[in-house]
C-alpha cells in the first residue's frame, strides 16, 4: 500500500512538471493602451541553451473597435519585429473567446537563448490612434520547445 502511494505521488509530481519558463500578463490602463505605454516582460534566466517557443496573449472587451493592431516587439536579444495582431475576422466577428472579456493568443517566432540569458521583451503599439480602448491585459508565455 505504501509503495502504491509513493508511486502515485511520484507520478503526479512528474506529470505536473511543465516546460513553461515564463507566463505573465501586464495590465493596461483602464482608459486604454497608449503608444507611450511600453509593456515590459523580464524573463528569468534560461536554464540551458536552446530554442524557446513564444506566445502572446491579449485580453480585451468585445467592443474593441479595430480588426487588427500593429505593434513592435523587441525580444531583448538585439532582434525586434513588427506584428500585426488580428482581433476580428474579415466579417467582423471577434477572434477571441470569452463573454465579458475576450482572450486570444498569437504565436510569435521562436527565441534562441543561451544558458543564463535574461532578456526583457518589450512591446508597444504603432497605431495612428494614440490610445487603443478596450485592451485590458497583454501577456507573454515562454516555454521550452
Amino acid at each position: 500500500m505504501v509503495r502504491a502511494l509513493v508511486f502515485f505521488l511520484g507520478f503526479v509530481l512528474v506529470s505536473c512538471q511543465s516546460d513553461v519558463l515564463y507566463h505573465h500578463y501586464e495590465h493596461v490602463y483602464e482608459n486604454g493602451w497608449s503608444q507611450l505605454d511600453t509593456l515590459r516582460f523580464a524573463l528569468p534566466p534560461a536554464p540551458h541553451d536552446g530554442t524557446y517557443a513564444l506566445q502572446m496573449g491579449v485580453r480585451y472587451t468585445p467592443d474593441f473597435p479595430y480588426c487588427d493592431v500593429s505593434a513592435v516587439i523587441d525580444y531583448g536579444t538585439g532582434a525586434s519585429d513588427t506584428l500585426l495582431i488580428p482581433f476580428a475576422s474579415a466579417d467582423g466577428k471577434p477572434l477571441g473567446r470569452g463573454v465579458s472579456l475576450l482572450h486570444k493568443t498569437l504565436p510569435l517566432p521562436p527565441l534562441y537563448l543561451h544558458e543564463g540569458q535574461q532578456p526583457t521583451i518589450s512591446l508597444h503599439h504603432i497605431m495612428r490612434r494614440e490610445v487603443l480602448p478596450s485592451i485590458r491585459e497583454i501577456g507573454i508565455r515562454v516555454e521550452e520547445e
